[in-house]
């Protein structure tokens, strides 16, 4: 998949992502995935076309936008 995505309220949140990790489903399980850069064949009208096919994603950048530190 060629794409940027947000995970944050897809079946993959909650999830602590790393560099190289490959995270694997079904497409609709991208259904409520932000996509940063969608193109024709990866955006959220292909994820409705195509809910039921196997992905295999590789994270390839991980950007935190926000945290919460815990205290003691």
């Amino acid at each position: 998949m060629t794409g940027v995505l947000m995970l944050e309220d897809c079946a993959f949140a909650g999830e602590s992502f790393y560099i190289g990790q490959k995270l694997r489903g079904e497409l609709g399980c991208l259904e409520h995935a932000t996509w940063l850069t969608p193109t024709l064949s990866h955006c959220s009208r292909a994820v409705h076309r195509n809910r039921s096919r196997h992905v295999v994603i590789t994270v390839e950048n991980v950007r935190v936008m926000s945290f919460v530190l815990a205290s003691k």
